[in-house]
């Protein structure tokens, strides 16, 4: 089930897309978010979380669709083969572009962490091998 509706998306007062074009991105824009937060909201009840957590999360997940939309780049894999970019008449050349642009972009990383949301972890455990002793 999705985070939320285009509905939502109009309602959050950014860029003004197409429907068809939100529907491609939520996906995508879902799948770096869960990532992102360690999927807290495959866990927990989005519907009935803090009003302010609830708003963080949604607000960034409408900046990654928005961003997604003007940028075109929708995953890690475009961020690393990333020459160079152009929104509008803005255009810059990257020799490293995986250290300045990211798919969630910075103001939806603020606004996850000024609420808990962020997860920088290891989303793995590796256990130790019997055979070794460990």
């Amino acid at each position: 089930m999705a985070y939320i509706t285009y509905d939502d998306y109009k309602y959050s007062g950014l860029s003004d897309i197409d429907e068809k074009v939100f529907n491609k991105l939520l996906p995508k824009a879902e799948i770096a978010l869960d990532s992102k937060t360690n999927y807290f909201y495959k866990e927990n009840n989005l519907t009935s979380d803090s009003p302010r957590r609830k708003e963080a999360f949604i607000m960034t997940l409408c900046l990654t669709i928005e961003q997604m939309d003007q940028t075109g780049i929708i995953s890690d894999v475009d961020v690393l083969s990333l020459q160079n970019l152009s929104i509008g008449s803005t255009s810059l050349g990257f020799k490293d572009s995986a250290n300045l642009i990211q798919v969630i972009p910075s103001e939806g990383i603020r606004l996850l962490g000024s609420v808990g949301l962020r997860y920088s972890g290891v989303a793995y455990t590796r256990y130790a091998s019997e055979e070794r002793g460990l």
